[in-house]
């Protein structure tokens, strides 16, 4: 294997046997089994061009001041490939080829035109690094390898991406496919298509996915922030799960799938309809928020019945902190009713009991309403704890009646101030 450098800081063509230098005869150009540098840091800028196709080299470097231009007008589909550690500092401008990379790193420019390809091998891991500014036209695929985008502004508009995972990134316009997301990413409300990736997307950091159309083929784990603005396709199907500490905002309406809420808060703006969608809590619990109440008409199921769980009316004025009754079913679903100052609304809700009792509370300034549920042995308990530890049974107040059992029925609120939206 040979090392053959650019000769000068002087722009020249790449088929152009006396501008290269190195440890090979003289009149030669790089090969498969050659490391071609295009040096010279901190010199004058210059600009290589490559016009002709299938040139293979095993391991390029391309300097800060220098400049990679591949554009064959002339040719068929031409190939360029870059073998494992391909690392360009410098600026890339694929005008027209497909550019096959086995692994490297991307810390200057990229231009991919609107015929450009960039496409990863298997098993090959491709990072465009922090500093690193990408413009995108064409096609960059990622998938069947590793490509990572890290700290970069991607142009993204009219263009296609493909790519493992983004890391505080800005994606601006054209359609993007991805696998994980980690730290801040904003994906620009002028992408047309968004697909989350089959595998198990993690949200860690704060994300943003403007307002194109939301495809998620797999599941979404939401640990940081996540906010949708777009639309949800096809069959307006959201898959998520919202852990401790996370925080899912949906804009766009909602009719299949869901999202699962273990810790977390979920809150959507529009409308969460019919069976084929619905929200599960797990056993943390976690806040579920909606801004448009009635237009909710999905199950509910697993709602905590030790305050664990709450819900967040946005639009159900506070009337009071027995606004919401339930109704269970023989088959195991039952109906939540609150009765608020400007609406009523029915929620269904699945897997509880006829003794669920649920407490409003006032937020927004009596603006919104927060649902919260106790079992009577719940009240019970905690209402022979207070006399213990008070020394007396209560004459006032909001203490519970007695039923036939000997059993307070009324509700205590248990809901946690933590939870209340202001």
């Amino acid at each position: 294997m040979a090392t053959i450098a650019w000769a000068t800081d002087v722009s020249g063509n790449y088929d152009t046997k006396t501008n290269w230098k190195g440890d090979v005869a003289p009149g030669l150009t790089p090969d498969s089994s050659d490391d071609a540098f295009l040096a010279g840091d901190g010199g004058a800028a210059y600009t290589v061009t490559l016009d002709y196709g299938d040139p293979s080299l095993a391991d390029t470097k391309i300097a800060s001041n220098a400049t990679l231009l591949l554009d064959d007008a002339g040719a068929t589909s031409p190939v360029f490939t870059l073998q494992t550690g391909f690392n360009a500092i410098g600026a890339i401008n694929n005008v027209n080829f497909t550019v096959e990379i086995e692994g490297g790193s991307i810390k200057g420019a990229l231009t991919n035109g609107v015929d450009g390809v960039i496409t990863l091998g298997s098993q090959s891991v491709l990072t465009i690094d922090t500093a690193a500014t990408v413009v995108n036209e064409g096609t960059i695929n990622g998938i069947d390898g590793s490509l990572k985008i890290r700290s970069t502004t991607v142009n993204n508009d009219g263009g296609t991406i493909e790519c493992l995972d983004l890391i505080n990134d800005d994606i601006q316009g054209g359609n993007l496919s991805f696998a994980q997301f980690y730290g801040s990413d904003v994906i620009d409300g002028s992408v047309q298509t968004v697909v989350i990736g089959s595998s198990n997307v993690v949200v860690a950091g704060a994300t943003l996915v403007g307002e194109g159309t939301i495809n998620m083929v797999g599941p979404l784990t939401v640990r940081g922030s996540a906010t949708f603005e777009g639309a949800f396709g096809p069959a307006n199907a959201l898959i998520a799960g919202v852990d401790k500490g996370g925080t899912l905002t949906v804009d766009g309406a909602v009719s299949a799938g869901g999202a699962t809420i273990d810790g977390g808060t979920a809150i959507f703006e529009s409308s969460v309809e019919g069976n084929g969608a619905g929200v599960d809590f797990g056993k943390a619990g976690g806040e579920l928020v909606l801004a448009k109440a009635e237009a909710f008409t999905s199950p509910i199921v697993g709602f905590s019945t030790t305050g664990a769980s709450s819900l967040d009316l946005e639009d159900v004025g506070f009337a009071g902190a027995g606004e919401a009754t339930f109704s269970a079913n023989t088959n195991g679903t039952g109906v939540l009713t609150i009765v608020g100052t400007n609406r009523t609304v029915q929620i269904e809700l699945d897997g509880l009991s006829q003794g669920v009792t649920f407490t409003a509370a006032s937020a927004d300034g009596g603006a919104a309403s927060i649902i919260t549920a106790s079992t009577s042995a719940d009240v019970a308990r905690l209402a022979r704890f207070v006399q213990a530890t008070a020394g007396f049974a209560p004459t006032h107040g909001p203490m519970p009646l007695s039923t036939s059992a000997g059993e307070p029925s009324a509700s205590l609120s248990l809901a946690s101030p933590a939870l209340w939206r202001h």
